[in-house]
């Protein structure tokens, strides 16, 4: 299994590498975006105010939630709540790939194009590509 790559490897990356590097890898992927600060390093539970502590989660699309520890609360948060991936419902492996594409300006009209992206990260939707720009602009 191939080790996340820190924020210089990253720099120096091609799309490929990163797709290799990050999609059959999540503990690893999770661990570098939080070390980026595209994700949370703790939560505190909105309903009783407890610190809470990560869990798996089989029904979750990163197999990862924030647990409230109190025996009366347990509520489950979503690992990506108030994060850059909150609402989306790709895999943080696609949705990095789409960032590179779309920070590098592969989208422009005359580079990458729609079908090509979506080919390239695994993406089945061409609405999720025009909502994806949509958002990117927007941040």
């Amino acid at each position: 299994m191939a080790r996340v790559p820190n924020e210089d490897e990253f720099k120096k990356m091609k799309l490929s590498t990163i797709y290799k590097r990050f999609q059959d890898n999540i503990e690893e992927t999770i661990s570098w975006c939080r070390a980026n600060g595209l994700l949370a390093r703790e939560a505190t539970c909105e309903t009783c105010g407890a610190v809470c502590v990560e869990g798996r989660a089989r029904d979750r699309l990163d197999g990862r939630v924030w647990r409230c520890p109190e025996k009366d609360c347990r509520r489950r948060i979503n690992i990506r709540k108030g994060s850059f991936f909150d609402g989306s419902h790709l895999h943080l492996w696609q949705a990095i790939c789409f960032t590179y594409f779309w920070s590098t300006d592969c989208g422009r009209s005359r580079g990458v194009s729609k079908e090509q992206i979506m080919w390239e990260v695994e993406i089945g939707s061409e609405q999720t590509i025009v909502d994806w720009k949509q958002f990117c602009r927007e941040v």
